[in-house]
């Protein structure tokens, strides 16, 4: 709708003065930065840059940039009351790389909801994996402890596909005696059984970032 041209760069956590010679180079006019580590060097000093920059992929107050992305904390909240409603009251949380900014934004999330419901938050069961390959292990461990949750909340669809997969081979019935919710919808059409997930609007954030730099250069 805008008639600009798309450079895609890679973004480099690792060497963030030389990525950001790339966007300072000249070539651009704006730039969208997707995703980076919640301690991202990038984010740190690419305010400072006479460029105008969105951050797509998760809200953050302290970024000094605008942002788009999924309510976090509000999803996990909802996602949380949601099992509390339906009479769930031991639950477990399984996060992703906790590099990334969503993990303690879910965790936030989770916790609100657990207290408005006046229920413990117990931290053996909120768990984040810089690993996910290692999720039937934390899942045999959560299981191992007295009392047990009776549903988790997953990262994504993938890792709800690979705990239910290790409650059945604990002789446990999904949902019948544990309960699993996954996040993105981006799988759980093709599960069995059918979970329920929490959708991730990318498409909708990508397109809104566009918008929101297209304005901002103009």
């Amino acid at each position: 709708d805008f008639n600009y041209q798309v450079k895609i760069i890679r973004l480099s956590e690792e060497q963030p003065d030389e990525t950001l010679r790339h966007l300072e180079d000249g070539s651009i006019d704006g730039a969208v930065l997707l995703s980076p580590r919640c301690d991202s060097a990038l984010v740190a000093k690419a305010g400072s840059l006479n460029l105008p920059l969105i951050l797509a992929g998760y809200l953050s107050p302290d970024a000094g940039l605008p942002c788009v992305g999924l309510d976090d904390v509000k999803a996990t909240r909802d996602a949380t009351a949601y099992l509390i409603a339906r009479g769930h009251r031991d639950i477990a949380l399984l996060g992703g790389d906790p590099e990334r900014p969503v993990a303690a934004l879910r965790e936030k999330g989770y916790r609100e909801a657990l207290q408005n419901a006046h229920l413990t938050f117990n931290p053996e069961w909120s768990v984040v994996m810089e690993d996910v390959e290692k999720t039937p292990l934390v899942v045999e461990s959560i299981m191992s402890t007295h009392p047990r949750p009776t549903a988790f909340i997953c990262y994504n669809d993938w890792q709800a596909r690979d705990v239910i997969a290790k409650l059945q081979s604990l002789g446990l019935r999904v949902p019948a005696d544990v309960s699993v919710i996954g996040f993105n919808d981006d799988y759980s059409e093709f599960m069995q059984p059918p979970i329920t997930t929490v959708s991730h609007p990318i498409v909708e954030i990508g397109s809104r970032s566009a918008q929101l730099l297209a304005q901002r250069i103009e």
